[in-house]
């Protein structure tokens, strides 16, 4: 009787919240708008650099304060 009241007591314990975190299932549309949204990212950031390398290469106040009016609303 004792042995099933402790084995009854690490049940508990798989069941509870100090166990790993469940993997919950992501849907396909969800990995979807993650894979879209990280190319927007990367092609954001590529046009950025294009336009500071066609600028002198240097990031200075006006050129960032040009990026901000021109590429501000690019990545959500």
């Amino acid at each position: 009787m004792a042995l099933a009241r402790e084995l009854s007591m690490f049940d508990s314990l798989e069941s509870s919240d100090m166990g790993a975190p469940e993997a919950k299932p992501v849907s396909l549309a969800a990995m979807f708008k993650k894979a879209l949204g990280s190319f927007r990212a990367r092609q954001a950031d590529a046009e950025v650099e294009r336009y500071i390398s066609t600028r002198g290469g240097v990031l200075t106040d006006e050129i960032e304060r040009q990026i901000s009016r021109r590429y501000g609303a690019m990545v959500d």
